[in-house]
């Protein structure tokens, strides 16, 4: 994956553990967001 709900792409990074950790928090977030978002949708 790469592209997100969002349509915005996390920022590439060169350093491999960065990246890792950038990827991992970018799948958390958008996670969170779509789960909030089916929650409103759901009110």
């Amino acid at each position: 994956y790469g592209e997100t709900l969002l349509g915005v792409t996390p920022p590439q990074l060169e350093d491999k553990k960065a990246r890792k950790i950038v990827d991992e928090v970018w799948f958390r977030l958008t996670k969170l967001i779509e789960y909030v978002r089916q929650e409103a949708e759901a009110l």
